[in-house]
């Protein structure tokens, strides 16, 4: 009887080899898509200042943000920020308009490099605010939705103090106010930043 030597010699090859690749693989941990350490989760807040421009006047918005951090890196909380009085000033319709500004929404954050002495983040604010104008000391507020993207960097001063600074661009949209428009709020704006927490 006729043995067919191609078969056969698979069959061993494979014998041999697939023991010692099982063996193998018993020291080597098995790389998954959700690892199976526990989640780290701490948090920060702190003040927070803008300096930017609106209806070519300067603008200084104060406020506070805050969130949890999961895996020193992903942050998921809040920012809030209101226009500080003096509120902007512009000539409409011949008369001097007073407005003031507050917004604030969902804070979406990573920091790359948490641990090193300076590292940065980027991230989102998305929510709305309300933008009123004072006209014979009336207040007539209008909504408006707000995306704010931004680029930060930190310097880490203590284990549970950051300082950081940073550029972000304010986009508004809804804003129709007795000539005042989105165009007057939109814009770029530097960021000081104070996070207390647990880093």
């Amino acid at each position: 009887m006729k043995t067919k030597i191609g078969p056969v010699l698979v069959f061993g090859l494979c014998s041999l080899i697939l023991p010692s690749l099982a063996f193998g693989s018993d020291n080597l941990p098995m790389e998954t898509l959700f690892p199976d350490e526990p989640l780290h989760v701490s948090g920060y807040g702190g003040p927070a200042a803008q300096f930017t421009g609106m209806k070519g006047n300067f603008g200084f918005l104060l406020g506070g943000r805050g969130g949890a951090i999961f895996n020193d890196s992903v942050v998921v909380g809040g920012a809030l920020y209101g226009l500080v009085q003096p509120a902007v000033n512009a000539q409409i319709n011949g008369s001097d308009q007073r407005i003031s500004l507050g917004y604030g929404g969902l804070l979406l954050e990573y920091d790359f490099f948490p641990k090193n002495l300076v590292n940065f983040s980027v991230g989102t604010i998305v929510g709305s605010g309300g933008v009123g104008e004072f006209s014979e000391h009336r207040a007539r507020p209008a909504p408006f939705f707000v995306l704010q993207p931004e680029v930060n960097v930190f310097v880490n001063v203590t284990r549970f103090f950051k300082l950081g600074t940073g550029v972000a661009y304010r986009y508004s949209n809804g804003i129709n106010l007795n000539g005042f428009t989105d165009d007057d709020f939109r814009g770029f704006s530097g960021s000081l930043l104070l996070e207390f927490g647990q880093f």
